[in-house]
């Protein structure tokens, strides 16, 4: 069996290898009358008459790749220029003009790599496409069957002595690959368009169009979590309730976050995924997403409807009756990958008081950041143009919503107790200044909300959060930190099920102390960094709001102590502590 794993190993370095080499196979660039076409489809409507008579100019050449983009670079740097020029001279025409930012220049290198590719690449795609996912599949299979062999049940041995998976310089290494790759992704496309063109034959055969880098991303993310997730059947096949869960993030990655979204588009529909809820999905309530949802006609407007319903009420529904595990740990394609993917390095994550005293910062300072930004964007979305009408749809909507939050808050501010409320009046107190903002925007007839423009919001949310936090730091470091870094200390959304789950939900892990052992093994696995042992030693039901019930604590307890349950005496039963304690104050020498 060691020698069936050893050919898978080479197998995937084999692939890893050709993957990385991909970038530097195709350098020619032809441009035809053909491919300036269709690069004109995707260059902006304001840029177009700037930009397009440069890159016609380019017909019949040929450029090496490197070459191709600093001529683009040059012509970004002209077209900007022009702009402001125009502007100057002809204020009535071309007022309403920008200049080409960051991610034009790089949307627009991205597409001009890939439709004039002339190269080794370009011309073997459906072969590079086959050899990696077939290699991948191979030889994670290979790897994975022999597990299936093993006698069922959790081993703890050396989980913290393989360099792959302690921080060790293979680690490290593996740490680099995935934070480069992050980079590349997210600040870097054009240099990755090959990547993007091995796959145009399943991105036109799934949604008539080619392969963007971010569908390239999304197959690389589905095929990961399905080949780590039969790495989890074989490791927890002990435990049903790990093998649907695990059977669970496999179908709504591949389902829902990935098929659907591109039939959809070959159907000229927003591409959604449905099981994402605001405000994990922060850009719902954008402008361009809103108008798409509106201008796709009645399927664009219901599903529009099903992503404020599924936010609004779904979710704190949800996370009442089960916890927020449901989606973290069932749903969500973040912790789809993370619980795969990232297994092998959940031992990983910071169990330190000071690590959980900086998590409960930055997560809550995130949810903040991301209701301001969405408040923000939405009210400027709406002042735009006011009418009669809409005036009167504004203040219904407003009069309902407001009539909902101040139902909920007062009973949920009933519900805690007093150290408790002193978190409820500062959460009440911060949306008290967003409204007080958002209403002295509205009487002043001011565009500008919380004194920044909105576009720059989101443009720091996107940046900040969105693409270094939850992208480059969130997965990239995995190996450094463990797999749940962006649900620890990044997600908004798991921030608000958490505090439905502290203080309402009527899931708990509860323990059964008497029996503890203190092995470990609770504590060594949580990714959601958990001292799990020190609440089972102790008699405690685990209330943390962190937590995201993927039940593996359970599933590697040698005595059963631990276990998840939801019922309706759960408050009653999951007091603070359930032992006795003494003060010292109370403890005298008798005579």
């Amino acid at each position: 069996m060691k020698g069936i794993q050893l050919i898978g190993y080479i197998i995937i370095f084999f692939v890893l290898g050709l993957f990385l080499s991909i970038p530097f196979l195709d350098g020619k660039k032809t441009f035809t009358a053909e491919n300036i076409e269709s690069i004109k489809g995707v260059v902006d409507g304001n840029h177009a008459p700037f930009l397009m008579p440069k890159i016609e100019s380019l017909q019949g050449k040929s450029l090496g790749k490197f070459e191709t983009l600093s001529t683009l670079g040059n012509y970004f740097t002209e077209v900007n220029k022009e702009i402001q020029t125009a502007k100057q001279n002809d204020p009535e025409k071309y007022g309403g003009a920008y200049p080409m930012g960051d991610y034009h220049k790089r949307t627009v290198k991205y597409w001009t790599l890939s439709h004039t590719g002339d190269g080794f690449v370009a011309h073997n795609k459906s072969l590079l496409m086959w050899l990696l996912l077939g290699g991948v599949f191979l030889g994670g299979m290979l790897i994975i069957f022999p597990m299936f062999r093993e006698i069922p049940g959790i081993k703890n041995d050396g989980v913290y002595f393989n360099s792959w998976y302690s921080r060790g310089l293979p680690g490290i290494f593996l740490g680099v690959l995935m934070i480069g790759f992050y980079l590349l992704i997210y600040f870097a496309e054009p240099y990755i368009a090959e990547w993007g063109m091995v796959f145009d034959p399943m991105s036109l055969a799934l949604n008539g169009s080619k392969a963007s880098h971010w569908f390239m991303y999304g197959l690389l993310y589905t095929v990961a979590v399905t080949i780590m997730g039969m790495r989890m059947f074989a490791k927890y096949m002990h435990n049903n309730y790990q093998l649907l869960r695990t059977a669970s993030v496999i179908f709504f990655q591949l389902a829902f976050a990935f098929l659907i979204p591109q039939f959809l588009a070959a159907m000229h529909l927003p591409g959604n995924d449905l099981k994402n809820a605001w405000p994990l999905d922060y850009s719902l309530f954008f402008d361009y997403r809103i108008d798409s949802h509106i201008n796709a006609g009645t399927i664009g407007i219901v599903m529009l409807a099903w992503g404020i319903l599924f936010s609004a009420i779904g979710v704190p529904l949800l996370t009442y009756f089960y916890g927020k595990r449901w989606y973290c740990s069932w749903v969500c394609g973040c912790g789809g990958l993370a619980e795969t993917l990232g297994d092998p390095f959940r031992q990983q994550s910071d169990k330190s008081l000071r690590a959980w005293q900086i998590e409960r910062w930055m997560i809550h300072a995130v949810l903040i950041f991301a209701v301001i930004m969405t408040v923000a964007v939405l009210y400027s979305y709406a002042h735009q143009e006011y009418t009669p009408v809409s005036v009167v749809h504004i203040l219904i909507t407003v009069a309902i919503v407001g009539a909902i939050i101040a139902f909920a808050a007062t009973w949920f501010r009933k519900q805690l107790s007093d150290s408790d409320k002193k978190v409820f009046y500062i959460i009440a107190a911060i949306l008290g200044v967003i409204v007080f903002l958002t209403a002295l925007a509205f009487i002043t007839g001011n565009n500008r909300i919380f004194f920044i423009d909105s576009y720059q919001l989101r443009h720091w949310y996107g940046l900040l959060i969105s693409s270094i936090f939850a992208g480059v730091v969130g997965t990239g470091f995995y190996p450094l930190m463990g797999n749940r870094v962006w649900c620890r200390f990044g997600c908004p959304l798991a921030a608000w099920m958490g505090i439905i789950q502290r203080f309402q939900s009527k899931f708990r892990i509860t323990t059964n102390g008497g029996q503890c052992i203190s092995c470990g093994n609770c504590s060594t696995y949580c990714e959601m960094g958990i001292d799990v042992r020190s609440y089972a030693q102790k008699g405690q039901d685990i209330v943390r709001a962190s937590c995201v019930g993927c039940g593996v604590c359970a599933a590697v307890c040698p005595r059963g102590v631990l276990r998840l349950e939801n019922g309706d005496d759960i408050q009653q039963r999951t007091v603070a502590e359930r032992v006795i304690h003494v003060s010292e104050d109370d403890v005298v020498l008798l005579p």
